[in-house]
């Protein structure tokens, strides 16, 4: 299925975000040393967008990770995750010898657009590394897992290393002959926090995590329902920690849906705004593009708003959709 443009048609909407590790590398396998960075690298691209962007979910896998993201625009959205992936293809690249790619391909999203959706999303979530038959239960996971926050009230703590300084600090010590720079002196530790998302303001805090509770707890007994009848026992947090980071693994290619939706109108509603989107995003495409290859200048253009324009492009206020 082709990638969809990038399209968020108002501002605090949810996504649910999907990046997977290049040829199915377990690149992100869980360790006490991974965890850090990648807690670290989260909750320094949360910092840097504090008031534009909120998490809400996290499941870190060994080979990909998915997390339920709320942004105040698409263009935002798109600059937190550029962020954080080159951050942490840079931390856990080092960590673990890998140069060249990191991610097999760009991010993938969709939009959640009520609350089924954003229900069935957590679910989701909660059910990785126990769907499967990693662990039995979320609590168990090794790795980075937004059960310990919204189920246990753990806080989510990492490590981020500031590399410019350090390397500043390096670069001085070799022209003065000094001792190299301690990585310590330029490491802080950062909490990552998991808010409500906008649709579910309303719940308080306790709400919140009771239903987080009840949908874990539902995941875990469903799959071992499931383990019984066929025999099956789960491979254990040893042997996942164990796992050879140079295993490649088999990436099937997986539907990308635009969004989700428990209510069939919103859905086709969405659907038909952005099939304008993207007509009118094309349009622009070509105009700039064809202006380029005949004078070599940028000319003028307008992309419809909603999206991540290409240079030179000025946001266009998109019609409403039409009713069914």
């Amino acid at each position: 299925m082709p990638a969809h443009l990038r399209f968020q048609p108002d501002a605090w909407m949810t996504h649910m975000v999907t990046t997977r590790c290049l040829e199915g590398q377990p690149f992100l396998r869980p360790s006490e040393q991974s965890n850090l960075l990648i807690l670290g690298c989260l909750a320094h691209a949360q910092r840097r967008f504090q008031g534009r962007v909120e998490l809400h979910h996290i499941a870190v896998m060994s080979n990909h990770y998915h997390a339920l993201i709320s942004a105040e625009s698409q263009a935002t959205l798109s600059a937190f995750m550029c962020l954080l992936n080159g951050t942490l293809a840079k931390e856990l690249g080092a960590l673990h010898n890998a140069r060249g790619h990191f991610w097999h391909r760009r991010y993938a999203k969709h939009l959640l657009l009520d609350d089924d959706a954003l229900r069935d999303a957590y679910t989701y979530l909660f059910a990785n590394s126990v769907k499967e038959g990693l662990v039995e239960h979320p609590r168990e996971w090794p790795g980075v897992h937004g059960y310990a926050a919204l189920c246990e009230g753990r806080a989510l703590e990492g490590a981020w290393v500031d590399r410019t300084a350090l390397n500043g600090a390096a670069r001085r010590a070799r022209v003065k002959g000094a001792a190299p720079p301690d990585e310590g002196d330029f490491t802080e530790r950062l909490t990552l926090s998991l808010t409500q998302p906008p649709m579910w303001r309303a719940l308080s805090a306790e709400d919140h995590a009771a239903r987080c509770r009840a949908w874990a707890e539902g995941v875990a007994r469903e799959h071992a329902a499931q383990r019984a009848r066929r025999g099956e026992r789960v491979l254990g947090a040893a042997a996942v920690l164990a796992q050879d980071i140079r295993e490649r693994r088999a990436v099937r290619p997986s539907p990308r849906p635009l969004c989700r939706a428990g209510c069939p109108k919103r859905f086709g509603g969405f659907v038909r705004q952005y099939v304008a989107f993207a007509a009118m995003y094309r349009e622009s495409s070509h105009r700039l593009r064809a202006g380029l290859a005949q004078t070599g200048v940028a000319p003028r253009v307008r992309f419809p708003e909603g999206g991540v324009p290409l240079f030179g492009g000025i946001p266009k206020r998109l019609p409403p959709p039409r009713t069914p």
